[in-house]
């Protein structure tokens, strides 16, 4: 992800108190930003973006 932007975001998270940071600056300029796992997200996850497509285009 664009670095200005991960700054923006971590300029956010920050305002609300979630500890974030960035990682890495990729070849390409990229990089990640991670958020550490509190204990008002512990029942989260992260749902699958893509489902599961079975032979033939069908959804199982």
């Amino acid at each position: 992800m664009n670095i200005n932007g991960l700054k923006d975001v971590k300029g956010l998270l920050h305002s609300i108190e979630i500890d974030s940071w960035i990682t890495g600056i990729n070849c390409d300029d990229s990089g990640y930003l991670n958020i550490r796992k509190m204990r008002e997200l512990e029942d989260f996850y992260k749902k699958p973006s893509r489902k599961k497509i079975i032979a033939g285009g069908r959804l199982p």
